[in-house]
């Protein structure tokens, strides 16, 4: 197929000035035989009857059921030629039972990127901090070499305590194997959280580390006055791994104002603040 061969756009849907006498829209979904007589649906489309002669009983088709139908269809169409991406949309996804993996949905709370679900039978909200999605610049460009998931947790180690410094280990570390060295990993952390010994008691940083990068940010849901919470979704590029297993592991550091254990020792750790987080990650090649 060539480029020029492209057909002509829609320039109205399908009866887009029929009266109400005319058209039947939306077409409905579920089955009208019972309700209308010779009605059409999503469910039955023509019902039997209209396959039954009139003068045996059988009743329509409807010619507004045939706008009905057509103008549902052509307005999709030319909402699809404009090349814009339909929203998440709650009904739908009902209707279908789930987003399927690699789906694609504009975001609304990030003007100028979507959303690409990770995971099959996807019924959770991006825009509302869903998890099994990640965020896509639409400006981005290249190949998809691979969509993944990966739940890591992470908890403050007993390791080199100092007043108010602490180590902070990864609990469960994960990777990735990459496909080709050329490639840019497009990294979404999925809010992250963290619950602090005891309420107001202070704020959270995080460090994500895949392969030799390291990643940087605030945690969300802290509870201290002076935290300040993670807005939005943010998508993180990294470039210049090389191809094969990239090891992952997140960190959780926190400030000076969390004061209400000093100098712990083990005793005290199952009192630590932890979090386990949701990375999405989409590996885009040239």
């Amino acid at each position: 197929m060539l480029l020029s061969g492209a057909p002509p756009k829609i320039p109205l849907p399908w009866a887009s000035s029929a009266g109400g006498s005319y058209i039947t829209y939306p077409t409905p979904t579920p089955s009208q035989i019972g309700i209308t007589n010779g009605a059409a649906s999503f469910t039955d489309g023509f019902p039997p009857n209209c396959f039954v002669p009139i003068a045996s009983g059988g009743a329509g088709p409807f010619g507004k059921d045939y706008n009905g139908i057509l103008k549902q269809i052509t307005a999709d169409i030319q909402f699809s030629q404009t090349g814009a991406l339909f929203p998440y949309d709650a009904t739908f996804q009902t209707n279908i039972g789930g987003y399927p993996k690699g789906s694609m949905v504009a975001s609304t709370s990030n003007p100028g990127y979507a959303w690409i679900s990770t995971v099959d039978i996807n019924t959770t909200d991006p825009d509302t901090g869903g998890a099994g999605w990640v965020l896509l610049p639409l400006f981005s460009t290249g190949t998809v070499l691979g969509i993944a998931t990966r739940a890591i947790s992470t908890r403050v180690s007993m390791t080199g305590n100092s007043g108010n410094s602490y180590t902070v280990t990864a609990w469960s570390p994960s990777s990735y194997t990459k496909v080709s060295a050329t490639s840019t990993l497009l990294i979404s952390l999925s809010a992250p959280t963290f619950t602090p010994a005891s309420p107001g008691t202070g704020c959270a940083t995080f460090t994500l580390n895949v392969g030799s990068a390291a990643i940087s940010g605030i945690a969300a849901n802290n509870v201290a006055a002076t935290s300040v919470g993670q807005s939005g979704l943010p998508t993180y590029p990294i470039t210049g791994l090389g191809a094969g297993a990239q090891a992952i592991s997140l960190q959780y550091l926190f400030n000076t104002n969390w004061t209400t254990i000093f100098c712990p020792n083990s005793s005290d750790e199952s009192y630590y603040p932890q979090t386990t987080a949701v990375l999405s990650i989409i590996e885009v090649g040239p």
